[in-house]
């Protein structure tokens, strides 16, 4: 028999339940986190993205509470205009559930949210790795569904002029083929569908200039 889909607010609030933060301060972050995910400028950046990245976690990783959090709240905050948002989420974090959490637990959270900040070096820790390539995973997506993620992505920078997204969103795209895209055993076979997306995509940003 099929299993029954857990809603993402009921998931998040037993995942906060397990980890004995009152049903108070769990209700309000719960607010918080999915009234930002729901912002009208996000076309990409939303609920159905964490419900991927949590879906790829199940999957491939043993639960571990410092992982799930770090999904929940990686991008809590998410402004295309601005270059840290990464450091605003773990501030998010912080304030709402940083007082309710093991401080090692808070400072786990805190490590892997920055983490997923693709413009950062990457440490080679495991924990790190896997959540990066979990983010990532889109990249390796079959054709069709590259396509509503390119066009996702080209709508949360409309305020973007069109030959100047072509060329950030190119020298982006070009910074990840200079290396490797994955870093994890789970997705070796996903690197040649990635290169190849990228590739396409600069192909076609490049013919726009």
């Amino acid at each position: 028999m099929p299993k029954t889909p857990v809603l993402p607010e009921r998931r998040f609030l037993e995942l906060c339940a397990g980890l004995a933060v009152s049903p108070e301060i769990a209700a309000a972050t719960a607010e918080g986190l999915f009234t930002h995910y729901a912002e009208a400028h996000r076309h990409y950046h939303n609920v159905a993205h964490l419900e991927h990245m949590l879906g790829a976690l199940d999957s491939l990783s043993p639960h571990n509470d410092s992982l799930e959090l770090a999904v929940w709240f990686h991008d809590v905050i998410y402004d295309p205009k601005s270059a840290d948002n990464e450091e605003r989420s773990a501030v998010f974090f912080q304030g709402h559930l940083g007082t309710a959490l093991a401080p090692a637990l808070v400072a786990d959270v805190i490590r892997l949210i920055l983490a997923t900040d693709h413009g950062r070096p990457r440490t080679g820790t495991e924990d790190e790795a896997l959540l990066r390539d979990i983010d990532l995973a889109i990249l390796a997506a079959p054709p069709d569904a590259y396509r509503t993620y390119q066009e996702a992505i080209r709508q949360e920078y409309a305020h973007v002029p069109d030959a100047d997204f072509a060329q950030g969103r190119r020298a982006v795209l070009t910074r990840f083929l200079d290396h490797r895209i994955y870093h994890t055993a789970a997705f070796i076979d996903a690197e040649s569908s990635a290169r190849k997306n990228l590739s396409d995509e600069i192909t076609l940003l490049s013919a726009s200039l």
